[in-house]
């Protein structure tokens, strides 16, 4: 494939610069399982806004403080915001602890280390992931591209230190 082919493929499918949502057929991997468990589809609305609730959180929630800090667009019933907050549990989403006779959540990963497992899933599951990541680079401004250069010098001596003290450590 070349570049004329690239662009116009990336021309036909655009997505938000700010937001790469997982298509509804696409399976990600539950954050417990590394790669290794059994698949699951991107997060529901409801999911979403209780995985929110507990990133904004400055601790562990119980179920009414979520239900208390939980933007959502309808009333909820309690046992609603349980039950998904359970299965999140059990998709390996939320941690949690016994506080007295009730449970109390906080967020396996950060929101952005959520976030950047989602996209790593989403460019492993095309066919061409260096493609997929050039049509979603090429939608940034000026400043974004900054930011992803300064990153990318940040990252490569964040590397470079790791090795140099890995091989220390081996002579």
């Amino acid at each position: 494939m070349n570049d004329a082919e690239d662009v116009r493929i990336c021309a036909v499918f655009p997505v938000p610069p700010h937001r790469i949502p997982a298509p509804p057929t696409m399976r990600l991997r539950t954050a417990g399982s590394h790669g290794r468990g059994r698949p699951m589809r991107g997060l529901g609305e409801l999911e979403a806004a209780i995985m929110t609730a507990l990133w904004r959180a400055d601790g562990p929630l119980q179920v009414r403080g979520i239900l208390e800090t939980m933007v959502y667009d309808r009333e909820l019933a309690y046992t609603t915001v349980m039950t998904v907050t359970g299965i999140l549990h059990r998709k390996g989403l939320l941690e949690r602890e016994k506080v007295g006779r009730a449970w109390a959540y906080r967020a396996r990963e950060t929101h952005a280390e959520y976030t950047a497992r989602v996209m790593g899933e989403v460019l492993e599951s095309g066919p061409d992931p260096g493609s997929t990541l050039r049509c979603f680079v090429e939608r940034f401004g000026d400043e974004d591209v900054a930011r992803l250069h300064h990153l990318l010098h940040q990252v490569g001596d964040r590397r470079e230190r790791y090795r140099s003290q890995d091989s220390a450590t081996t002579q």
